[in-house]
């Protein structure tokens, strides 16, 4: 399953709502994967972090009790430069 929504976190006061739908959509993921299937789940906002997403698919990965790995960790694609002020 790969989940790519549009960016959830336009501006830093969507932070709290964005991260509960990447969590709510993680989990559904979770909880529809074939055991021993693959998720890729990816954010393009810049206001969440690698730690915010992570703990986003942590506590997803609770809730529908799956055992996850992380098989590789990437980082934005060359037409996502990344602001070096932000």
């Amino acid at each position: 399953i790969i989940l790519d929504p549009p960016a959830l976190v336009k501006h830093n006061k969507a932070l709290a709502e964005g991260l509960k739908a990447y969590e709510a959509l993680a989990y559904l993921a979770f909880k529809a994967i074939s055991k021993g299937g693959l998720v890729a789940s990816f954010s393009c906002s810049q206001f969440v972090t690698r730690d915010l997403f992570m703990r986003c698919l942590f506590k997803a990965g609770q809730k529908a009790k799956v055992n996850l790995q992380i098989v590789k960790d990437l980082g934005p694609a060359l037409c996502h430069p990344v602001n070096l002020y932000h």
